[in-house]
């Protein structure tokens, strides 16, 4: 395991705990319901993960970084062009 997915491990499987999974499941992203504490513990991991240059960063990293961007559309943006 790389150091990047260990820190993508590291945050997802307290996720998974919590919510009594041993793996993702099929749901779409926003049904995981993440806590505010949760997203905030994801984008420490992100940009502790990005300071590795990107040829090195694994796929898991980039996945984690598509749900943290999901989350951050559903709170913050308000609509519009």
């Amino acid at each position: 395991m790389s150091a990047n997915e260990f820190l993508a491990w590291r945050w997802l499987k307290p996720v998974l705990d919590a919510r009594q999974l041993r793996e993702p499941d099929s749901r779409p992203l926003y049904k995981y319901n993440l806590s505010p504490a949760e997203v905030s513990s994801l984008e420490r991991t992100l940009r502790e993960a990005f300071q590795t240059p990107l040829p090195q960063v694994p796929r898991v990293i980039g996945a984690a970084f598509c749900l943290w961007t999901a989350h951050w559309f559903q709170r913050e943006f308000a609509g519009g062009y």
